[in-house]
């Protein structure tokens, strides 16, 4: 009879280890995913960026030259381009937290949480 009960009780040990180990992995392979969502999406967003940043200098350049022809020169029509930036980046600054912080932090929150929500969804259906 203990004979018994120690087998029954070490199977059971070893299943629960065995549940344990499992979960850790799901969980690791969890974590990776979700590491590599956010590297990718971090590295589309510079790539983006560059590409964003590269035509609106080319698009900047060629508003100087437009408005440095119609003013008769240059200087002026550079000038005007980047006093137009200065104030967009004045207005930028003073609703930083509007236009800037909180879209990054529900970005962010969505792209944490999103899966887990989903999980836990799957998890109530069953």
């Amino acid at each position: 009879m203990k004979e018994e009960l120690t087998e029954t009780a070490n199977a059971f040990k070893k299943d629960v280890l065995d549940y344990v180990n499992i979960q850790l992995e799901i969980q690791q392979w969890l974590l990776v995913e979700k590491g590599s969502k956010f590297f990718s999406k971090i590295l589309l967003f510079f790539l983006i960026i560059m590409i964003s940043g590269t035509i609106f200098f080319f698009i900047s350049v060629a508003l100087g030259i437009i408005l440095g022809e119609s003013l008769d020169n240059l200087v002026y029509g550079f000038a005007l381009v980047a006093g137009i930036y200065l104030l967009l980046g004045l207005l930028i600054f003073a609703f930083k937290h509007i236009i800037i912080e909180r879209p990054v932090i529900s970005a962010m929150i969505d792209l944490v949480f999103r899966n887990e929500s989903k999980l836990f969804e799957d998890e109530e259906n069953k």
